[in-house]
């Protein structure tokens, strides 16, 4: 069985604040996830983003 992690991908500072909710395999690679937030956030790779999980970045 595949554990699933439910994601909310938020840009700060933007109005209205765009959230995408994405679902990925817990044991996903960062380099994998990397490409799964470049596909929901529509980008082409040209963006700056960072991950925290609840403080801590």
């Amino acid at each position: 069985m595949t554990l699933i992690a439910r994601l909310r991908i938020i840009l700060n500072d933007v109005d209205p604040m765009p959230m995408r909710p994405i679902e990925v395999p817990l044991k996903i690679r960062l380099d994998r996830l990397h490409e799964v937030i470049q596909v929901a956030m529509g980008w082409s790779d040209a963006h700056l983003y960072e991950f925290r999980v609840g403080d801590t970045a």
